[in-house]
């Protein structure tokens, strides 16, 4: 067995999040509704039966001089508000878009994607409030063992106060662990944060976010744990090392993020991901499954083919995922190939044909894989209490 690693290019993932603050990869499409909106009961409404919250994330937003709405046409707003009970948002509460300069506090396109979610009946998720790797400029200029934790504070304190009682989860910390030379002795990645406060920068975050939005979830948000190979058994173990030692401080962590960017060239092995999702659930926390798509960028060609390969890699994913009382959350990470990270970054395929790794395609058409994912739900046992905030 291949056990070589696969986690997403950093550099990959960061040109992608830069990137998605354009809108529309050239692929504008008239405005016309969705097709077969009226046939389909929406994802977000098949797993509320089964007391599973689904989402996605917001794709960017432009208002339009009248209605605020994601991604940018009606008819992309449209899908959104009939398959998603929860909208996440992508750059707008992150460090370098809220902080852009020191002093100066950004928080116009996160309130429009609020009146959003509230407008729209939706709960709305905040991604992320720490990213040890992406940070504004000013930040290593500024920023030293002094001052760190509370430049960090402020700016939590300051965001999630913003929007306290209002945001169902927060995803604290992402990608805090990772393997090979990025890594320090206990799994974490290397960058400003740990280098200036130590692993205790998760606790900092965690602990500054649940001062100021009490009722909130708070997500220890990790990527590549999915797959069966080594660099991700690594991954694994390191995150549940780091959910304990949070927990053994009394440090307030509610869930485990779990990315899912899957890559269907790798592995995955049913038994050994139910078993992480048991240790997980054995800490007492929930799972969320937070940024779900198929990378397609080794998948074949023909369209048939690789829409086919996508869902099949779904089903096998979603199937012992949506089985686990503990998972409680699943928000895909774009709905549309219209409005598709994968194709801003260097993910994309080297054949030179666009990526098609989201749930419906460029004209808002459901693909295999979106049935792929309502199959997995309506056969999903509805074995756990709704995801409420906390009391």
């Amino acid at each position: 067995m291949n056990r070589s690693s696969n986690a997403i290019p950093r550099r990959s993932f960061l040109a992608a999040a830069a990137a998605a603050a354009a809108i529309g990869p050239g692929c504008a499409r008239a405005e016309t509704p969705p097709p077969g909106l009226a046939a389909r009961p929406g994802l977000g409404a098949i797993a509320a039966t089964k007391n599973i919250l689904f989402g996605s994330c917001s794709r960017g937003l432009i208002p339009q001089g009248g209605p605020v709405r994601v991604g940018g046409d009606e008819s992309y707003s449209a899908l959104f508000q009939h398959e998603c009970r929860m909208l996440t948002t992508e750059l707008e509460v992150k460090l370098p878009n809220v902080q852009p300069r020191p002093g100066q506090w950004e928080y116009h396109a996160a309130d429009l994607l609020l009146d959003y979610a509230t407008a729209n009946n939706m709960a709305f998720r905040g991604h992320c409030l720490l990213w040890n790797t992406v940070l504004p400029s000013w930040f290593e200029r500024k920023a030293t063992a002094e001052n760190a934790e509370g430049i960090v504070t402020e700016y939590i304190h300051k965001t999630c106060s913003r929007y306290t009682g209002r945001v169902i989860s927060w995803d604290v910390v992402n990608e805090a662990v990772t393997d090979g030379e990025e890594a320090d002795g206990d799994g974490l990645q290397t960058g400003p944060l740990l280098s200036l406060m130590g692993p205790r920068y998760i606790d900092i975050a965690f602990k500054a976010a649940h001062e100021a939005d009490p009722k909130a979830l708070l997500c220890f948000n990790q990527n590549a744990v999915e797959h069966d190979v080594d660099s991700q058994d690594y991954r694994r173990e390191k995150t549940l090392g780091q959910l304990r030692r949070l927990l053994d401080a009394k440090v307030p962590v509610h869930a485990l993020g779990i990315q899912s960017h899957l890559q269907p060239e790798y592995p995955f092995t049913p038994e050994v991901f139910t078993q992480f999702l048991d240790d997980v659930a054995a800490l007492g926390l929930k799972v969320f499954i937070t940024e779900l798509d198929v990378i397609d960028w080794r998948l074949p060609a023909e369209i048939p083919a690789r829409d086919q390969a996508a869902a099949t890699a779904m089903q096998e994913f979603l199937t012992p995922v949506l089985a686990h009382p503990a998972v409680a959350m699943i928000n895909t990470w774009g709905l549309s190939d219209r409005y598709n990270w994968i194709q801003e970054s260097g993910l994309r395929r080297k054949d030179g044909r666009r990526s098609r790794a989201q749930l419906f395609d460029d004209d808002l058409a459901p693909k295999p894989v979106y049935q792929a994912v309502a199959d997995a739900l309506n056969a999903a046992p509805a074995r756990r209490a709704p995801l409420t905030m906390l009391p």
